[in-house]
Formats: structure tokens, C-alpha cells, sequence
């Protein structure tokens, strides 16, 4: 009899061993849980948006921001190339594209937008930057006054030129020392102009400008400024053309698609 009773005792503690090793614990069930959305697949990302009009776009010291998108660190090609569908939602049928743009915004934020809208069929974009010019903005709805850049570059993005322009046509920047740089689009030499006490001088490259428009026949003129400077000191330059071509010889001023060496032939980019 005790022998009997041992045996079934310890066959009932065999049975319940091993119903406990089949249980599932509760951090096997979160594990499992885990595991399982892990394994769902990724959502794909947004497709870029449709507009029905022109968006507001502006571009200031975060970045590109056009109709509610965002976009900067456009060095990256995976970050311009998501600003490119965004560019090419735009429905401008045509007409010129407007730009607000800051004073501190990087200057390569800028350049791509433009080249991405020429890239998308836009002729012309309108940038519009708030000048600092003795203090004062100037009246953009007025000839600008004697040392008074105007508020508004109407400009030709640099992929929308189909071939080269005259060698003599004027080009201006801002190098990253704040030497201003005057010299023809396809020449080699130039004039350059020494920094002032706060920055590029631009008033002493006016003249340089001014007869070099008189002497070339061109109606391009070209500008931008190294790319480690804020969007001011292009702005600057591009102001400088369009004040003092007084006779207006100019009808499409072009921002350069890359930062060119002042004084050597230009290469625009392909």
C-alpha cells in the first residue's frame, strides 16, 4: 500500500510539473507581442503635396519652407531631392515664382530652390529680401533712392540658360574673406575690392560695376556669394547690378548655380 500511494504521488507531481512547463509566462507573451509588430511593415513615406495655387515659400536661417514643407541641409542630395517633388507640385503655369527670403538664410537654401524651379519650367523668380541700406529699407514701389538697394530681385535661375552668355557679362561676389569680386563671366582678371570696417564694401565696387555694364553688350549679369555667408551678402551683390544699371540694359540677371572663384571663367552647372 505505501508503496502504491508513492507511486501515484509522484506520478500526480509529474503531471502537474509538467502542465507548469507549457504555461506561457507573461514576458514570453510580451516578447511574442513584440515580435509580431516588429515584423509589421513600414509605412511608406507621404506622397509630396498638390497645390492648387502658387504656395507662399520662405527661406530663412532653419531652412526652405514651401506651403507648410519644410527642407533644409540641401548639401544632401536625399534632402534636395525631397524638396525637388516638392518644387515640381507647384503649379505656376508659367508665371513667376516669389520668394520671401531672409537676410540670414544660408545662401545654398536659396540657390537650389531657385535652380529646382527653373529645373521645373519657372523663367523667373521674384526674391524678396529686406534690404539694410543707411539704416533704412528702401520703397519698393519707387526707383530706388541714391544708396538705396531695391526690396525685390526679379532673377533668371541659372538652369534655365540654354547657352553661354557674352565672356563680358558682369558677374559679382562676396568671397568668404568679404572681398568683392567684379569680373566678366568668361574672363580671366578682374577688380577686387577690399573688406570695409563691417563687411564686403560694396559702395567702392560700384563704379567697377557700373563701367563694366557700360563697356559689355550683354543683357545677363550674373551674382552670388561664397556659400559659408548668409543670404544678405548675395542679395548685396545681385542689388549692386540692379542699382546701378541705370540704363536698364539688364533683362536677366542670373543667380549663379555654384559659388565661382572671382577672377576665372565661370562653369555653370549641367
Amino acid at each position: 500500500m505505501r508503496t502504491t500511494s508513492g507511486a501515484i504521488a509522484a506520478l500526480l507531481a509529474l503531471i502537474v510539473g509538467g502542465c507548469e512547463n507549457n504555461k506561457t509566462s507573461k514576458v514570453d507573451e510580451l516578447m511574442s507581442a513584440n515580435q509580431v509588430r516588429t515584423e509589421d511593415p513600414i509605412p511608406a513615406e507621404a506622397p509630396p503635396p498638390s497645390f492648387d495655387k502658387i504656395p507662399p515659400i520662405t527661406i530663412d536661417n532653419l531652412g526652405v519652407k514651401i506651403g507648410g514643407r519644410g527642407g533644409s541641409d540641401l548639401h544632401k542630395e536625399k534632402n534636395r531631392k525631397k524638396l525637388k517633388e516638392v518644387v515640381d507640385a507647384i503649379p505656376h503655369k508659367g508665371k513667376p515664382v516669389k520668394i520671401v527670403a531672409l537676410q540670414k538664410a544660408k545662401i545654398v537654401d536659396v540657390v537650389e530652390t531657385v535652380w529646382l524651379l527653373g529645373e521645373a519650367g519657372v523663367n523667373e523668380v521674384i526674391i524678396q529680401t529686406k534690404p539694410k541700406s543707411n539704416g533704412k529699407a528702401c520703397n519698393t514701389d519707387d526707383p530706388p533712392a541714391d544708396q538705396c538697394l531695391p526690396g525685390t530681385l526679379t532673377v533668371v535661375p541659372a538652369s534655365k540658360l540654354a547657352a553661354d552668355p557674352p565672356k563680358c557679362s558682369t558677374s559679382i561676389t562676396i568671397t568668404g574673406k568679404n572681398h568683392v569680386g567684379v569680373w566678366g563671366f568668361g574672363e580671366t582678371g578682374g577688380r577686387r575690392h577690399r573688406p570695409g570696417f563691417g563687411g564686403a564694401d560694396l559702395s567702392s565696387a560700384q563704379e567697377t560695376v557700373e563701367k563694366r555694364l557700360r563697356s559689355c553688350k550683354s543683357e545677363y549679369a550674373f551674382f552670388t556669394a561664397d556659400y559659408k555667408m548668409n543670404w544678405e551678402n548675395a542679395y548685396n551683390a545681385g542689388a549692386t547690378i540692379r542699382f546701378m544699371d541705370k540704363k536698364n540694359k539688364i533683362k536677366k540677371l542670373v543667380l549663379l548655380d555654384d559659388a565661382p572663384v572671382a577672377g576665372r571663367p565661370i562653369k555653370l552647372r549641367k
